[in-house]
């Protein structure tokens, strides 16, 4: 059965309930039960059926809520962005429905149902690590944005910033200062901006070093992008003989520098270390740290404006792209002005 040829009926059949039912569902204009509306979300996921995403807006009881799905709580730069948001759209007449799925499947499942069930306006997505909720989400014709991820398969709109591009910016002032074993240090390659960062340190790695940069990959063994992780890894790097970090996020690279001044390590003159994000914390820590600074507000403005022209209208801009910024501090040395 293609997309094009199933109903709401079809839908009705599948999980057992009556047409309206289904219609209750999707417009949230009744009370449904938890375990119809799963039946009925489900129903949607497994035959394809796509509302109009704008009628079926017009017609729900929106709550004049928006709800943020965010992967971590633990790293600043979630909490910046997410205070960000939650400002921009109280100026706007929004209440914010803020949920942190600590990249965990079930959870994001989880939350996903109960922003539908709850008639959010709309939804802004960080990242998914279950792909597949995309689709239910878009079935239900619920606007959505995805801020810094991109959904090829479902065709969703999304806010993307140039993070292998970020990458490629940090690695190539590092060689060009001098460093000679440069490493890429990480949380697990499952988010997209991460995956695109690690792109940009291959592509440049390539063109300077003979060695395989798969080998200086250096990632955690699971998703705690966290201070005490960099600081626990700063001594292996260090023993490893790496002069150039780039190092994923602002957070993970102030443990590192935290543990290697307990070290009585000299940076950047042992070792130089660029971040990335451009949080408050990468100027307070000592020495200051280099990094590639995210565009905050535009990622978090950009992102509710999409969003909000969808709800109103139905439109929204495909593509934006955002560029991060090299901000040079205490971390990395300066370049040799011949």
């Amino acid at each position: 059965m293609t997309n094009r040829s199933v109903t709401m009926k079809d839908v009705a059949k599948l999980a057992g309930v009556s047409q309206p039912t289904v219609s209750y569902v999707i417009n949230g204009t009744a009370s449904i039960s938890p375990e119809v509306t799963e039946r009925v979300l489900r129903a949607i996921e497994e035959t394809g059926y796509q509302p109009n995403a704008f009628a079926q807006n017009l017609k729900r009881s929106s709550s004049s809520t928006i709800a943020v799905l965010i992967p971590d709580l633990v790293n600043p730069y979630y909490a910046s962005v997410s205070q960000e948001i939650e400002q921009y759209l109280s100026q706007k007449g929004y209440f914010t429905y803020l949920a942190c799925s600590n990249s965990d499947p079930a959870t994001e499942e989880s939350y996903i149902k109960s922003f539908l069930q709850h008639k959010v306006s709309g939804i802004l997505i960080f990242s998914l690590v279950n792909r597949q909720l995309y689709k239910l989400i878009a079935n239900t014709g619920t606007p959505m944005v995805l801020l810094d991820d991109q959904s090829n398969t479902f065709h969703l709109p999304y806010l993307h910033i140039r993070n292998q591009e970020g990458a490629m910016t940090a690695v190539e002032y590092l060689h060009d200062s001098g460093c000679q074993k440069i490493g890429f240090v990480s949380e697990p390659l499952v988010k997209l901006s991460i995956k695109e960062r690690w792109k940009g340190f291959e592509q440049i790695y390539k063109k300077y070093y003979p060695d395989n940069p798969a080998d200086h990959a250096i990632t955690l063994s699971c998703a705690g992008n966290t201070y005490r992780s960099g600081y626990d890894l700063a001594e292996k790097l260090l023993e490893d003989g790496y002069d150039g970090l780039f190092v994923t996020s602002d957070f993970l690279a102030c443990g590192l520098i935290k543990k290697l001044g307990a070290l009585h390590v000299d940076i950047p003159e042992q070792i130089s270390i660029i971040g990335y994000d451009g949080l408050y914390i990468s100027d307070l820590i000592t020495p200051a740290l280099s990094t590639m600074q995210q565009p905050i507000s535009e990622i978090c403005h950009e992102g509710a404006n999409m969003l909000l022209d969808i709800i109103h209208t139905g439109q929204y801009k495909q593509v934006q792209e955002l560029r991060p910024t090299l901000l040079l501090r205490e971390t990395t040395k300066k370049l040799d002005p011949r």
